[in-house]
């Protein structure tokens, strides 16, 4: 690649996991291998980070080869090449950057640190200065990737806000078929998605039950109100995503807001505070929303 830096992308393919009855039948899934060279053995100097792949030697010069996906000069590399919307040509493939105009009126990216998270399986994510989100999707799939459509059509079709921005994104071109390999957000302070806070509560939930008796109620608790404040929250957002001009149709995302007051109202053997829970959350959902 460019900026003074070494780097290649590799496609890898691996056949399916499903078996083929004939040869014409097998199919075979592409992935993204992000690769550079460090000129330090790290086996001789410590601990193996678990990035390493191999040991590497040129003339005298001792090395490593390394997965380059959370590296910050690889990180650094694919952002400036954004920002710059750059072309990068080779063996009859081109990557093309592809910034918003946000991200192109932006100071150019000098990113001072780097950090790998630990929650994808499929891609690799990277958190940059608390600043920019670089996710590498390690699976190649031929065409535009849903979450660059839909936040490019966000950003400049609509004006609603409540998504992190898109910055822009790195495609694969392989003649006529277009890939997309990179893609970077605006980074955005967060309590984790709507699926860990869920499991959090309910996991301090059944923590609280073991100590009671079979017989007992539970009883309300701040939690719980704090949860169902989360869920009305979700509701709110949704609904003006679905419906900007008019927020008293709002009231039409009760549905998933309601699927997790239901689950409180089962764990609490009370039907009747499903009936509340409702109210509440009607009420807040046809009120105007907070932006």
């Amino acid at each position: 690649m460019s900026d003074g830096v070494g780097a290649t992308l590799a496609v890898v393919g691996v056949p399916g996991e499903r078996p083929a009855l004939t040869p014409e039948q097998q199919s075979t899934s592409r992935y993204l291998l992000p690769l550079m060279v460090k000129w330090t053995r790290f086996d001789r100097s410590g601990a193996i980070p678990a990035n390493a792949i191999a040991a590497v030697r040129r003339g005298r010069q001792e090395g490593t080869l390394i997965d380059a996906g959370s590296d910050q000069e690889f990180v650094t590399l694919l952002l400036r090449m954004m920002h710059t919307g750059d072309t990068v040509e080779g063996d009859g493939h081109r990557l093309e950057a592809l910034p918003t105009g946000t991200f192109k009126q932006m100071p150019p990216p000098a990113p001072d640190k780097v950090t790998a998270s630990n929650r994808e399986q499929s891609n690799t994510t990277a958190i940059v200065d608390a600043a920019y989100v670089v996710k590498i999707f390690r699976k190649v799939n031929e065409g535009t990737h849903p979450e660059i459509e839909i936040r490019r059509f966000l950003i400049e079709q609509t004006g609603y806000r409540n998504v992190p921005d898109l910055l822009g994104s790195i495609e694969l071109v392989e003649g006529d078929r277009r890939s997309a390999v990179v893609v970077a957000h605006h980074f955005v302070e967060n309590q984790g998605d709507a699926w860990t806070v869920t499991e959090a509560y309910l996991g301090r939930f059944i923590d609280d039950q073991r100590v009671l008796s079979a017989a007992a109620v539970p009883e309300e608790s701040p939690e719980l109100a704090s949860y169902l404040r989360l869920l009305t929250q979700i509701g709110r957002r949704t609904g003006e995503l679905a419906f900007p001009d008019d927020p008293h149709v709002l009231a039409k995302t009760l549905l998933s807001s309601l699927e997790g007051a239901m689950l409180a109202a089962r764990a609490f053997r009370d039907p009747g505070r499903l009936t509340g829970a409702a109210t509440y959350l009607l009420g807040s959902l046809q009120a105007k929303p907070n932006h």
